[in-house]
């Protein structure tokens, strides 16, 4: 005769459906703030290995080892997890219809249950949700991605994240939850910030506009055509004194705000010299026509080249 210090649970508050009247159950989980799930020990077996370790045979549910069971004689046990949180798992189990993850804060508290029972089936709805979410939240996403290891979406966050100036962030996500990573993605944004503003001060590039930088001051006069002002060794430069204006805008603008959109707009024709008066006498309007064309161009491959040097700052990583 064995004895037993199991006691009958004769009505507890039970899940919501289909954990709350499944006929073929053979455990139950009780959650922390005590709601009861009836589950099948076969489904939880095959969707986590964690699972199919406690129901295995080294480590037998006996009903009369346990402080709990149910009134038909299932054992019930006891879970650190909420009924919040169990709930949303379980149903990453079982094949049944998936709940949306409406919130960051749903997306984090399956990326850490799924992880600490290894339900591998969750990882594809994690990332789809984050996804969802990038737009909206990147610096959110982000700090959940980073925090469970999801090293595609962590990158994809980090280069969404500079779409905002640093002054402007706002996050659904507690930094208390948020830990160390946001201050790493405060760290990256700063990186790419100086990457991206020292695009302004190369000059590498303006061979490819020989209509609006030159070699010398040759064309015009002293009112159209200004030096460098960032000039140290040749070649000399010289452009209408806007442009020269505009990279320095340019280069605090992405300081602070590294991306591509950040950069003012510039119009050769908004500039002081367009009406110099040497120019309408010389009949170079139209040579300056041309130039203010080519401002778009200019434009373009300084844009290009800053979103080359944003993507040559590594990502992130965490172990």
């Amino acid at each position: 005769m064995s004895l037993s210090t199991s006691t009958t649970i004769p009505r507890p508050q039970l899940a919501s459906p289909p954990f709350a009247n499944d006929p073929l159950a053979d455990v139950a989980f009780r959650s922390r703030d005590g709601t009861v799930f009836l589950l099948s020990k076969h489904i939880l077996s095959i969707a986590s290995p964690v699972f199919a370790d406690m129901f295995s045979l080294a480590h037998p549910i006996d009903p009369g080892a346990h402080d709990e069971t149910l009134d038909n004689g299932i054992a019930v046990v006891p879970m650190a997890d909420d009924s919040v949180t169990l709930d949303l798992l379980l149903r990453w189990c079982y094949p049944i219809r998936r709940p949306k993850l409406k919130t960051l804060e749903d997306v984090r508290r399956l990326a850490a249950v799924s992880q600490k029972y290894a339900v591998d089936t969750a990882i594809d709805g994690i990332e789809d949700a984050l996804q969802a979410h990038l737009w909206r939240d990147p610096w959110g996403v982000f700090a959940v991605a980073a925090s469970y290891h999801l090293t595609e979406m962590t990158a994809t966050a980090a280069r969404s994240a500079l779409a905002l100036p640093l002054a402007k962030v706002v996050s659904s996500v507690p930094a208390s939850r948020a830990g160390d990573s946001l201050n790493v993605l405060i760290q990256y944004h700063i990186d790419c910030g100086a990457a991206a503003a020292a695009v302004t001060a190369d000059r590498g590039f303006f061979f490819l506009l020989p209509k609006l930088v030159h070699d010398h001051a040759g064309t015009g006069c002293d009112r159209c055509l200004s030096l460098d002002p960032a000039y140290i060794r040749p070649p000399k430069l010289y452009a209408p004194r806007c442009l020269w204006e505009f990279l320095h805008a340019a280069g605090q603008a992405l300081l602070l705000h590294p991306h591509a959109d950040a950069i003012p707009s510039y119009n050769v024709k908004d500039c002081d010299q367009y009406d110099c008066s040497v120019i309408r006498s010389n009949d170079l309007t139209a040579a300056f026509a041309i130039r203010a064309q080519s401002t778009k161009q200019f434009v373009r491959i300084l844009k290009q080249e800053v979103n080359c040097a944003i993507a040559k700052v590594p990502i992130p990583t965490f172990t």
